[in-house]
């Protein structure tokens, strides 16, 4: 009972600071994301890039909305006075502390990335059958993908000094998320460059985008959902682990 109002109160503490700026970052997103569909989906297409191609790349575009903006915000509450300074005084388990912490970045980005979802469907009008169960097989295929964006972030934050560490990001997550995103289907690389397609399974990102484009486009051809959806879970457990071991020691907590 403890553990859900502790969870609870952290995602709504969130939220509420949220109202202040949240227009201001809903903006912030809709425009690029606007603007990079129109490219991807229409001007490349016209140049002789396969639209199917496009269209993959703008679905990865799509679940990675935002993405940067949590892992710079669980960063930041590693600061002399960030969030995770005050949560690390309070009398609960450090994986519950990186839990609630985690979950409130999560929800925080989740609710910005939603009034993304009905301008995407307007660009992507035609390539996708819409359902009830496709729906809701999207928002926790989100919420799953945002919580992975955001453990991901607070792990790296245990190898630095408190502050945003853009060469965590340059050196090692950014070509991650570039091969992933830019990629075309898994299958069709493991067809063409059998020893390639086993080192791009080696990439965590790449399920990431594969579970999300099976999810959008309903197709065969794709890593399967499940696949998909075990790895980022075993994923997010292990990063829970790793997170908890590096910020027991930080804040000297036991």
């Amino acid at each position: 009972m403890f553990a859900a109002r502790f969870l609870y109160n952290m995602i709504a503490i969130e939220l509420i600071m949220l109202r202040k700026s949240f227009f201001k970052r809903l903006f912030a997103s809709l425009v690029p994301f606007s603007l990079q569909a129109f490219v991807l989906l229409f001007l490349l297409p016209q140049i002789g890039l396969s639209r199917e191609y496009t269209t993959l790349v703008m679905i990865s575009r799509l679940f990675t909305t935002e993405a940067m903006g949590a892992m710079a915000g669980v960063l930041s509450g590693l600061g002399s006075g960030g969030a995770l300074n005050f949560v690390a005084t309070t009398p609960v388990s450090v994986p519950l502390m990186l839990t609630g912490y985690t979950l409130a970045f999560t929800f925080k980005v989740l609710v910005l990335s939603l009034p993304i979802i009905p301008l995407a469907a307007l660009f992507l009008y035609g390539t996708i059958q819409f359902s009830f169960a496709l729906l809701f097989k999207f928002l926790f295929t989100v919420l799953v993908i945002r919580f992975f964006d955001s453990i991901l972030g607070i792990t790296s934050a245990g190898w630095t000094a408190g502050t945003w560490d853009f060469s965590t990001f340059a050196r090692f997550i950014n070509p991650l998320a570039f091969i992933a995103m830019f990629a075309p289907k898994w299958p069709m690389i493991a067809a063409k460059y059998p020893k390639a397609g086993w080192l791009f399974l080696l990439n965590p990102l790449l399920y990431l985008h594969e579970m999300g484009r099976s999810v959008v486009l309903g197709k065969s051809g794709f890593i399967p959902y499940s696949v998909c959806l075990g790895v980022l879970l075993g994923l997010i457990g292990l990063l829970i682990w790793i997170a908890s071991t590096r910020l027991k020691s930080r804040f000297d907590l036991v």
